[in-house]
């Protein structure tokens, strides 16, 4: 008779174990990796989380604070074989890329600038694949980039001389690579901010943006009709002209010269000392700078601040 009751227990719990699985196990083996884990070469791991970040100026980002761009990638990532099958692209074997990228050392991170870009059409060899990303390797550099620009479609980029071009309103789409499903979460893209347009692919640009974490620039694809033409006077983005100064909030020169871009967030005047700009950039960096110190191009540094219409010429 215990031996009885011993076995129907047993018979219970297996049954409660067996509906806990199905109703709310994350750990079953059916599972599918969702954006948040990897499945490379058939073996499952965590990758760091992805979470959007508010845009600067937002209540709880408020200017000038230190922000890390996240990528946040709607995607699920596929092991090397399934990878493979999708752009036809095999570890081992060398591809010439079709546009310029600069590679990333972590895939997931678009601020880990490896130190050099991809030249159109250079030859690279593929070292590694990871989800929508390969890792290629030339003459001893290394570095990750989509792996959609190793492939037949990439060819349709059409590279030219970089142009200027505004982002009219804060948080546009931007996009791993033109025509993807997987698109990203809006990076702090604020209106008034300034791209260099790098290369096109029919509707869509590959622009370049300045992230103030890095010294270097993002490398996404946008919509042609989420950005404007450039005009000087709607930048909120760009340099201390070379030879201005910084002020204090009653207008008094400081020592402090950025060498980074700065973000305007508002005009204002200071009486007997002009028309200033009070500007913010990394790491809670706040001051003001005169009007006329304001150069509007984030890219190019000059000595006079109404010549950046002529780079688009």
């Amino acid at each position: 008779m215990m031996r009885t009751k011993v076995l129907a227990g047993l018979a219970l719990a297996a049954i409660l174990t067996a509906g806990c699985d199905q109703d709310g196990d994350k750990t079953s083996k059916d599972a599918v990796p969702t954006s948040g884990q990897a499945s490379v070469s058939g073996q499952e791991g965590s990758l760091p989380s992805n979470s959007p970040t508010e845009p600067l100026g937002s209540a709880s980002n408020p200017p000038g604070a230190l922000h890390t761009p996240a990528e946040g990638l709607d995607t699920t990532p596929l092991p090397e074989s399934k990878q493979a099958e999708a752009f036809g692209i095999r570890i081992g074997e060398a591809y010439p890329v079709k546009g310029s990228f600069g590679v990333k050392e972590e895939p997931e991170n678009i601020v880990t600038a490896s130190g050099f870009r991809t030249k159109p059409d250079e030859t690279y060899t593929v070292i590694e694949l990871k989800g929508p990303y390969a890792r290629i390797e030339a003459d001893g550099k290394s570095g990750w980039l989509p792996t959609w620009y190793l492939t037949k479609e990439a060819e349709k980029i059409r590279n030219g001389k970089p142009k200027l071009m505004l982002v009219p309103a804060a948080g546009p789409p931007l996009y791993l690579y033109p025509e993807s499903s997987a698109s990203t979460d809006p990076l702090p893209l604020e209106g008034g901010r300034v791209v260099q347009v790098t290369a096109e692919f029919g509707d869509w640009m590959q622009v370049e943006f300045c992230l103030f974490e890095a010294a270097d620039y993002g490398d996404r694809w946008m919509k042609k009709a989420d950005l404007s033409p450039y005009r000087a006077e709607d930048v909120k983005e760009g340099l201390l002209r070379a030879g201005g100064s910084m002020y204090d909030d009653k207008g008094n020169a400081t020592q402090e010269q950025p060498a980074y871009p700065l973000m305007i967030s508002e005009a204002l005047s200071i009486e007997g000392k002009g028309d200033f700009y009070r500007v913010y950039g990394p790491a809670g960096f706040t001051g003001l700078i005169r009007q006329a110190d304001f150069f509007p191009n984030p890219f190019q540094q000059s000595d006079i601040a109404g010549n950046v219409d002529s780079i688009n010429r």
